[in-house]
């Protein structure tokens, strides 16, 4: 029996010897790993400084770097696949060290470190052997992918990615961000020679230039990948609401302020515009909305025409243009056309219809062009609302004109009334003119009307008639509104002149009152 014990003891003995001494090995084949991948990022992180802040001709010239960057990869991939069958054997017979299975699992996230740092390399030496002129679209994809690819490497913050950081991250950061000027200046240069504003004598003068499309294109969804067609398309908008659009509407005819002078198969494009010398507010005529609207839609029709071919990564050029300025267009034409067409008097609503149908026009052609979409501010929300605005208007001059009668001369006089001799058919006829009899009706009481009507002859001030005749007019008006609400506010201002009358003109005019001699007999 103690023979057996022993025997038993011997092979636990042997079996924990066995787990020290393969936990041991493992241990030291990390360790021995590790120092090689010391080794590695020095002559690397050497390489790259070497490459891309000294510019060393024997490593800018050679694939040197990235011959080392794949032969580290490859040393320690062999090393971490030799750890880790040695790994999968011992434990299924003894529990290796938690610290040891860490420090592997480290190792591995440095070798995906490692393969990513062989993809950078590549793609930066694809970057510097492809031509920016002719591969602007390549290069814009490549540049996107490094620089991800950059930051996916530096964003962690362990001990192993502490060295990219601090070793490899700046050198390689700076070559990145050279290869991203370089493509953007070239980018930038394009864009200039497409369009280019300049300013001659009086004149201002936009000019469209382009070579074959599919350059042009490949051009501009560069620009796009580059996050930098935004701010260029942005600027262009400006340049055409400031330099065309606001002109169109502050000339004193906008339909000869621009000249398009077209070049031949979409070159030499001219957009040239007159400035005119500003004028005061006070003095500045109200444009004419139908000639603004004309000039307008030519213009974009030019526009459409030019810029139709260019094509941002499936985008087109004009619909990015109108999502810039669709709606301060539309706002533009409510505040400088629109508005102050708003008539004073109801005659003169037929005509502002028509300017409201030309601009559910002007909307839809622009529609077509692709310069508005459904999602623009329309002209009709304006039509719906315009009728408050032009009652206050109506009110506003119906009270000014008021005033304006109460503060004339009291002097002038007319007769009123009817002298004795006044026919009773003539009376009748009067009545009927002021609209307060239709000649076809029959009234019992038709017979008492001349009496009615027949006031005694005197003289009385004309403004007082005129007063009288404005709240007359001002009253049909109210009868005529379309709404109870615009009825409201016509009554209200006829009440007003009354008022007004009643309580300004005794007190303006009561020296001149008392000194005008009774001439009623």
């Amino acid at each position: 029996m103690a023979a057996l014990l022993q025997s038993s003891e011997k092979r636990i003995l042997s079996a924990r010897d066995v787990e020290d001494d393969t936990g041991d090995n493992i241990g030291r084949e990390i360790s021995s790993l590790e120092r090689v991948i010391d080794t590695a990022m020095t002559d690397i992180a050497s390489e790259i400084n070497k490459k891309y802040v000294e510019c060393i001709p024997d490593l800018v010239t050679t694939n040197k770097l990235l011959d080392t960057i794949r032969s580290t990869c490859s040393t320690v991939n062999h090393s971490i696949n030799s750890i880790s069958n040695n790994v999968e054997n011992i434990t299924k017979e003894v529990e290796l060290n938690k610290k040891e299975l860490e420090r592997l699992g480290c190792i591995k996230d440095w070798k995906l470190k490692m393969h990513s740092l062989e993809e950078i390399e590549s793609l930066i030496c694809q970057l510097w052997y492809s031509s920016n002129e002719e591969n602007s679209l390549v290069n814009a994809q490549l540049l996107v992918e490094l620089e991800t690819k950059l930051k996916n490497i530096l964003q962690e913050n362990e001990i192993v990615d502490k060295g990219f950081a601090e070793r490899i991250g700046p050198a390689l950061k700076t070559e990145i961000v050279t290869l991203r000027q370089s493509l953007t200046y070239m980018l930038n240069t394009f864009w200039d020679q497409i369009f280019s504003l300049r300013e001659l004598n009086n004149k201002v003068i936009l000019q469209l230039t382009a070579s074959s499309c599919d350059a042009l294109n490949e051009k501009l969804s560069a620009m796009d990948i580059l996050n930098l067609i935004d701010a260029k398309v942005g600027k262009l908008s400006s340049i055409l609401m400031h330099h065309f659009c606001k002109r169109l509407i502050a000339a004193k005819d906008p339909t000869e302020i621009i000249i398009y002078r077209d070049g031949t198969a979409f070159s030499g494009h001219e957009y040239v515009v007159r400035k005119e010398a500003p004028v005061e507010d006070g003095k500045r005529k109200r444009p004419d909305p139908e000639k603004v609207l004309r000039a307008m839609l030519e213009l974009f029709k030019n526009l459409g025409r030019n810029l139709g071919v260019m094509k941002i990564n499936g985008k087109n050029m004009v619909q990015l243009i109108g999502d810039k300025i669709s709606n301060e267009i539309v706002q533009l034409l409510v505040h400088e056309c629109l508005t102050p067409a708003i008539p004073y008097d109801s005659k003169d609503k037929p005509a502002f219809e028509t300017l409201l149908t030309s601009t559910d026009q002007f909307s839809e052609e622009m529609k077509k062009l692709g310069f508005f979409t459904d999602s623009t501010e329309s002209f009709r929300k304006f039509a719906e609302n315009y009728e408050s605005t032009f009652i206050n208007r109506r009110c506003s001059k119906i009270v000014e004109e008021a005033r304006t009668l109460i503060e004339a001369p009291l002097t002038e006089f007319v007769s009123v009334g009817s002298s004795s001799n006044t026919d009773d058919d003539e009376t009748v006829e009067e009545f009927v003119k002021l609209g307060l009899r239709k000649l076809e009706e029959s009234n019992e009481n038709e017979e008492h009307y001349p009496k009615l009507m027949r006031l005694v002859s005197c003289q009385v001030s004309k403004t007082a008639v005129d007063i009288a005749d404005l709240i007359i007019r001002t009253l049909d008006d109210a009868a005529k509104a379309e709404s109870a609400s615009a009825m409201a506010k016509i009554l209200q201002t006829a009440r007003n002149i009354v008022e007004l009358y009643a309580w300004t003109a005794p007190q303006k005019h009561n020296f001149e009152i008392s000194s005008v001699p009774v001439l009623a007999g």
